[in-house]
């Protein structure tokens, strides 16, 4: 079979402005007829329209039309058509008047052995735009699964806090010194009872020297280290860690035991996600300087924040409402023994304390739950919330004598009256530190500073 002559273009040269519209009505959204110094002679765009204005175009350099970086894609693009009569495709971008680039897929071929060249482009617009709507609904995709992985490792953390056995070992017996009421719940044995005792009878028989060879390897090695064991009483696995530390009575190890009965499948995630929420006591992740990293709903509601983003950053005490110093019996527990379990009471509102740290090898974290026990008799709280509860309930008889407005005042200075003395105990009666605790003028303070409503007369201040 004898093979085809070469197509004559030089015939049809003349033409280029005539087929550069037809290449617009069957093929093309553009076509440009260009020389051989890529100065564009004309230009046809299809009917329908291109989001590009090419008024002007004509006698113009075709790369002084297109966005800096692609000027060389042009200048490839006419070399190429004029050493081998075809160029293949090229993405290039127009500048537009919208801020936004117009990317047109362009090929060229020269008609013949003269300089004239048509250049037919198809608007990538419409794809350019599915493919950036793509992108950004996977990278919304991405930011919903790291903000879930995030969302599920902060409950994980918190839900380890609330429930996790600690314990406070000797780094020479592997004798318990001190243990968390979780841990006494765990292995259904008292607190009094687990102390003295060696760490490793809690656990099945076989796996006793397995507990003790990964005590001797943290202590050895002064890093963390874990195993799975069962527990003694019942075939329930939990995870072992033991983390070495250095307290004043010496080298120590904190060792934590956390069930593995639920899994952190979807199911399990919303029991542990339920358990942190619903729970009384406030719960709460810090830094050695008592920032709170991650919180609970309880510790938020108790601050009077919004939400947790309005407290991350903020100190535990200063959501507390207590002073730093108050906190200190705690800290001091703490960081001798790695566990503390105590009570205070703070401005006259009795706290339990129940702390332990965190293992971090970057930085010291501390892990706290904090429940509010009462009010001692015969305090601020306990006698002026009775005045406050028998106040109100008497307002409904004074409706028609009193209106509206002179009602809710005569309450809401009950309630402010009642607010800064709660405050001036917390304080120590420092006007000062319960203005700013308040976040009011000093002299709001001095005026109710002391006196008290008598729980039959009305509050004048």
């Amino acid at each position: 079979m004898s093979k085809q002559p070469p197509l004559d273009l030089n015939v049809i040269a003349p033409l280029a402005p005539q087929l550069a519209e037809v290449c617009t009505l069957v093929a093309s959204d553009i076509a440009l007829v260009i020389g051989g110094d890529g100065v564009i002679r004309n230009v046809s765009v299809r009917p329908s329209g291109m989001p590009i204005d090419p008024a002007g175009w004509v006698g113009r350099h075709f790369s002084d039309l297109v966005t800096d970086s692609n000027r060389t894609k042009v200048d490839l693009l006419i070399e190429e058509v004029l050493r081998d009569g075809l160029s293949r495709r090229r993405e290039i971008n127009h500048r537009s008047g919208t801020g936004s680039d117009i990317p047109v897929n362009y090929a060229a071929i020269r008609l013949g052995d003269t300089d004239t060249v048509l250049v037919a482009g198809r608007d990538l617009s419409a794809v350019s735009a599915i493919q950036q709507r793509f992108l950004e609904r996977q990278q919304a995709m991405e930011r919903d699964f790291w903000q879930l992985r995030n969302r599920e490792s902060r409950y994980r953390t918190l839900f380890q806090v609330a429930t996790d056995a600690v314990m406070v070992v000797s780094a020479d017996e592997f004798r318990i010194l001190e243990a968390n009421a979780a841990g006494a719940e765990l292995f259904e044995i008292p607190v009094e009872s687990l102390q003295g005792s060696d760490v490793a009878v809690v656990f099945q028989r076989p796996f006793r020297a397995a507990v003790h060879e990964l005590l001797v390897t943290a202590r050895a090695s002064a890093q963390p280290a874990e195993i799975r064991v069962p527990l003694a009483h019942k075939r329930r696995y939990v995870a072992l860690s033991a983390t070495p530390y250095r307290s004043p009575d010496g080298l120590q190890l904190l060792v934590r035991a956390r069930s593995l009965d639920a899994g952190i499948d979807s199911a399990g995630h919303q029991q542990m996600l339920d358990f942190v929420e619903r729970m009384v006591d406030a719960v709460a992740v810090t830094d050695s300087a008592l920032r709170v990293l991650m919180a609970n709903r309880a510790l938020v509601a108790m601050s009077g924040a919004r939400d947790e983003q309005e407290i991350e950053g903020r100190t535990l005490p200063e959501l507390l409402g207590v002073p730093r110093e108050a906190l200190a019996p705690v800290l001091e527990t703490l960081r001798g023994s790695g566990i503390a379990d105590q009570r205070l009471t703070i401005g006259g509102i009795r706290y339990r304390f129940t702390a332990a740290l965190l293992e971090d090898a970057d930085q010291e974290h501390l892990g706290f739950m904090v429940r509010c026990v009462g009010t001692p008799s015969g305090g601020v709280a306990s006698g002026e919330m009775e005045t406050l509860t028998r106040r109100l309930a008497g307002l409904g008889s004074e409706l028609g004598v009193s209106d509206l407005r002179s009602l809710v005042h005569s309450f809401s200075t009950l309630v402010e009256g009642y607010l800064v003395r709660h405050a001036l105990e917390r304080c120590d009666q420092d006007a000062a530190k319960t203005a700013k605790l308040l976040g009011v003028d000093e002299a709001v303070v001095r005026t109710h500073q002391g006196s008290a409503p008598s729980p039959d007369q009305p509050d004048d201040s």
